[in-house]
C-alpha cells in the first residue's frame, strides 16, 4: 500500500509545481520469490536455495543552478531449503518479497521547493513440517534492503536513509509415528517522506 502511495504522491508534487520542478525522478524494485522441497518414502533428501541481487542508481543535475539530485537502493534475498530421512513426509515451503520505491523532486533554485520519499516493505513466509518415518527439514532465509537519497542545492545538502535486514529460520524432526511443524511469518514496512517549501 504504501509503495503504491509514494508515486502518485511525488506526482502531484511534480504537477503542482509544474515549470518548478526542473530536476525530479523515480525508481522502484519488487522481488517475488518461492521455494519448496518435500521428500518423502525411503530414504533420500532433498534440498533447494535461491539468491537475487537487485540494485539501481539515479542522478539528476542541473549545473547552472548547482542543484543535484542522487538515489540509489538495492536489496539481496537468499532462501535455503533441506529436507532428509526415511519413510514419512518433510515439507518446506519458503515465500519472501521485497518492494522498494523511492521519489524525489527539487526546483533548481535557492529557495525552491524539494520533496523527497521512500518506502520499503519485506514479507517473509515458511511453513516446516514432519510427518511419520524417520526425517528432519530445515530452512533459513534472509534478506537485506537498503535506500539512500541525497539533494544538494545552494542552500544546503538534505539526505535520507533506510536499511532493514530481516532473517527466517525454522527446522523440525521426528521419529516413526511423530507429527511436528512450524509456520513463521514476518512483516516489515518503513516509510519517510520529506517536504521543504520554497518561494518564487
Amino acid at each position: 500500500m504504501l509503495g503504491q502511495c509514494l508515486p502518485s504522491f511525488t506526482a502531484v508534487l511534480l504537477l503542482s509545481s509544474g515549470a518548478l520542478a526542473s530536476v525530479g525522478q523515480t525508481e522502484r524494485f519488487s522481488i517475488d520469490a518461492f521455494n519448496s522441497v518435500t521428500r518423502s518414502g525411503h530414504v533420500g533428501s532433498a534440498e533447494g536455495r535461491s539468491m537475487v541481487i537487485v540494485g539501481h542508481a539515479q542522478t539528476a543535475y542541473n549545473a547552472s543552478h548547482g542543484t543535484v539530485a542522487r538515489q540509489q537502493e538495492g536489496a539481496a534475498l537468499i532462501q535455503n531449503a533441506r529436507a532428509v530421512g526415511s519413510g514419512g513426509r518433510d515439507i518446506v515451503t519458503q515465500q519472501a518479497s521485497v518492494d522498494g520505491v523511492q521519489s524525489q523532486s527539487v526546483r533548481s533554485s535557492r529557495f525552491g521547493p524539494r520533496a523527497d520519499g521512500q518506502t520499503l516493505t519485506v514479507g517473509l513466509e515458511t511453513l516446516t513440517s514432519h510427518r511419520g518415518g524417520v526425517g528432519r527439514a530445515t530452512s533459513a532465509q534472509c534478506v537485506v534492503g537498503a535506500q539512500s537519497q541525497m539533494q544538494t542545492t545552494p542552500n544546503g545538502v538534505r539526505a535520507s536513509h533506510q536499511f532493514v535486514r530481516a532473517t527466517q529460520f525454522t527446522a523440525v524432526s521426528g521419529g516413526p509415528c511423530s507429527t511436528a511443524k512450524v509456520s513463521n511469518n514476518v512483516d516489515v514496512s518503513l516509510s519517510q517522506g520529506h517536504f521543504v517549501g520554497g518561494r518564487r
